[in-house]
């Protein structure tokens, strides 16, 4: 199944997206090589199951047990049809819904707009995630961004 499908069934799921992780990065900060994607997929406590079995269906996942690793952990753990791994975690939280509103369109290349979130909310999960790579990636968006978003008055 061609992957423009493939992201057209995610988003039939009724629910907001946004791609957060390496793609956000190229977007806000530095163009930079990312081995996977990771999507923010919002969904309400108590309804993840509906969402987890579309997605299954369409996707291939890369562990034997991806439904209930999914349900325990709130991320599903998928491979795209070029084999390339896409990590969706399951956004339930006010913050993780939030952030989903405030994702925006970007036009990585002609005819492929995604929505991604914003440069502010990226800022917050890479410090979350506490990864030497993802502090490379906040120094990145701060020196491409500055503070012309306000950065450090939407942190307090």
């Amino acid at each position: 199944m061609n992957q423009a499908w493939k992201c057209r069934i995610l988003c039939k799921v009724r629910n907001g997206i946004c791609f957060i992780g390496g793609l956000a990065v190229i977007r806000w900060g530095e163009i930079r090589m990312t081995q996977d994607i990771d999507i923010s997929l919002s969904v309400d406590f108590g309804n993840e199951e509906t969402y987890l079995k579309i997605l299954l269906k369409h996707f291939r996942s890369r562990i034997a047990d991806a439904f209930e690793f999914a349900l325990n952990n709130r991320v599903l753990l998928l491979t795209a049809s070029n084999n390339v791994p896409v990590d969706i975690a399951i956004s339930g939280f006010p913050f993780e819904k939030e952030m989903i509103q405030r994702g925006s369109l970007f036009l990585f290349q002609p005819a492929c707009s995604l929505m991604t979130c914003s440069a502010e909310d990226l800022i917050i999960l890479k410090a979350f995630a506490n990864r030497y790579k993802d502090w490379s990636d906040i120094e990145s968006i701060i020196d491409k961004q500055g503070n012309t978003k306000g950065f450090f008055h939407y942190v307090r």
